[in-house]
């Protein structure tokens, strides 16, 4: 297995892959972006996992985070901070950069069909949902345990990237419903291509979910990018 750090654009992260970059490439890129206060390397069991399927995992730290901690954090996310101005600037501020991320990667012979696949977890799973409407070059996302509310609005911009999301039922911290209503949304959007959209629910998990309902949600995710990202 090949680990590297490095850096794309603004951002700094890992290169996982199985045999050479430009080989795992081939078959897919995936960018994935991880939970609120860690780094990339929390991940890495994850971005292993997908490089162990052949595909080409980047693992970032989101804005703010990682090796680009906020030097105001403490302030920001402390007592009497306005902690969800903050977080939303993050989320924002890392989608944002996706293009100019993927412009790198295409530079670099990395993307060599002009076609990435995104996963993120809670927070990097809002910065999938920020981000899909952004760059078309996004084909195939899946955000965990994350919330679609912020760009519920826009979801006639996601058509035709492949989404799945998925939720825990008994999440104190993300609202389920936030999900199931927008792809209730989606769902005429993607009338001539039902399969390009889905969300699954597991009802007796909480925001850390419990490791079965884990495991299958991120075969779940394997197999989405398997099937939707060239």
């Amino acid at each position: 297995m090949f680990i590297q750090e490095n850096q794309w654009g603004p951002a700094p992260g890992l290169l996982v892959c199985r045999d050479q970059p430009e080989r795992a490439a081939a078959k897919g890129t995936v960018l994935f972006f991880h939970g609120f206060s860690v780094d990339c390397s929390v991940n890495q069991r994850e971005l292993i996992s997908l490089a162990e399927r052949g595909f080409l995992a980047i693992g970032l730290d989101n804005a703010g985070h990682g090796r680009r901690r906020d030097p105001d954090w403490d302030n920001k996310f402390g007592p009497g901070g306005d902690w969800e101005q903050h977080f939303r600037q993050l989320v924002q501020q890392s989608a944002a950069e996706i293009p100019s991320i993927l412009d790198t990667l295409a530079a670099q012979g990395l993307l060599p069909n002009g076609k990435a696949g995104m996963v993120g977890i809670s927070m990097g799973g809002l910065i999938c949902y920020e981000a899909i409407p952004l760059d078309p070059r996004i084909v195939s996302a899946t955000p965990m345990i994350a919330t679609p509310k912020y760009v519920a609005d826009r979801h006639a911009d996601f058509y035709p990237s492949a989404i799945l999301s998925q939720t825990a039922g008994k999440d104190r911290i993300v609202d389920w419903r936030d999900a199931a209503t927008f792809h209730e949304k989606l769902a005429p959007l993607y009338q001539a291509n039902p399969q390009r959209q889905q969300w699954i629910n597991f009802p007796a998990s909480e925001h850390s979910m419990r490791e079965s309902d884990w495991h299958q949600a991120w075969a779940n995710v394997l197999n989405w990018h398997e099937r939707h990202l060239p």
